[in-house]
């Protein structure tokens, strides 16, 4: 899998998703090879670039501060999806990271939804 929990990492990541022709990637190769779209896996690049974007964006800029804790919990229901998708895939290895992700995404949503705003 080897994404991070790093919001760069996600860049690269989703970069790479959604912004070249998926073909040309053996590591996305078997998502194709297994039923999946192409047009999918450049959503899900798409959603994961607005998503790191949006943790990162409205906290540098204070621009919106709202779409931090609302990039955090679409980035929760994506890392839910995928550990889903992997777990139908019988891809066990790649679910504790995305169980990481989701465990930072929710607490990120939770702290910033939470009481202890401002």
């Amino acid at each position: 899998m080897g994404r991070a929990g790093h919001p760069r990492c996600g860049l690269r990541r989703g970069g790479r998703e959604a912004g070249h022709p998926v073909k040309e990637h053996p590591d996305l190769q078997d998502a194709l090879d297994g039923g999946f779209p192409g047009a999918a896996i450049r959503l899900i690049g798409i959603a994961e670039l607005a998503g790191a974007a949006g943790l990162v964006l409205p906290a540098v800029t204070g621009i919106a501060p709202v779409l931090t804790p609302l990039a955090a919990t679409g980035l929760a229901l994506t890392m839910t999806l995928a550990a889903i998708f992997h777990a139908r895939r019988h891809e066990y290895a790649a679910i504790p990271l995305t169980v990481v992700l989701f465990v930072a995404a929710a607490f990120t949503a939770w702290a910033r939804f939470g009481p202890y705003t401002t």
